[in-house]
C-alpha cells in the first residue's frame, strides 16, 4: 500500500502504527457526490481494512445535511473503528460537535481534540491488540509532510498543537 494519497478533497496518509490521517483541503465544498468519492477513495486506500481515523476538517468550507447524514451512515463509516476530530477552527468545532451530537446514529466512537498527541493515544485503543503500544515520551519528534505548500508539521507525544 502507498503510504499516502492526495485526492481533490482530502490528503490521506497511513501512519506507521495503522492510524489513518485525513486532512481536508482548504476551502472545499463537499456535496453528496464528493462525499461518496471521498469514502470510496478512503476504502480503496485502506484496502477495505478497518482503521481508526484522525480527521483535520478545518479546510471544509461547507457541508450540507445530506452529506452529514451520508457520512454518518453505515456506508459513510464503513471500515472505520473510531474517529478523532482535531478542531483547529471555530467551523471545525461546530461541524465536529454537530456530527457527534446529532449525526452519530451508529454510535461509532467519535471524540473531539485540540491536541494531536492526545487524539493519537486515544485512537491507538481502537487498533488491533498486537498494534497497541503507547508512545514513549522519549521518542524524537517525527516530521511529516503537509499536503499544503509551505507548511511543515511535527508530531510528538503530548503534541501541543
Amino acid at each position: 500500500m502507498n503510504p499516502h494519497l492526495d485526492t481533490p478533497y482530502v490528503y490521506l496518509e497511513m501512519l506507521p502504527d495503522g492510524i489513518l490521517l485525513a486532512r481536508y483541503k482548504p476551502g472545499i465544498y463537499i456535496d453528496l457526490p464528493a462525499a461518496k468519492e471521498i469514502v470510496a477513495s478512503r476504502l480503496a486506500f485502506t484496502e477495505g481494512n478497518t482503521v481508526p481515523v484522525l480527521l483535520y476538517i478545518d479546510g471544509v468550507a461547507t457541508i450540507d445535511r445530506k452529506v452529514r447524514n451520508y457520512i454518518s451512515s453505515p456506508e459513510g463509516v464503513k471500515a472505520l473503528s473510531a474517529a478523532a476530530i482535531i478542531k483547529d477552527s471555530p467551523f471545525a468545532a461546530m461541524v465536529a460537535n454537530l456530527f457527534v451530537s446529532l449525526n452519530n446514529p451508529l454510535k461509532m466512537p467519535v471524540r473531539i481534540f485540540t491536541k494531536e498527541g492526545k487524539a493519537i493515544l486515544w485512537l491507538r485503543t481502537f487498533l488491533p491488540k498486537d498494534k497497541q503500544s503507547p508512545l514513549s515520551t522519549t521518542q524524537p519528534v517525527t516530521p511529516f509532510p503537509s499536503p499544503f505548500p509551505g507548511e511543515q508539521h511535527q508530531r510528538t507525544p503530548g503534541d501541543t498543537k
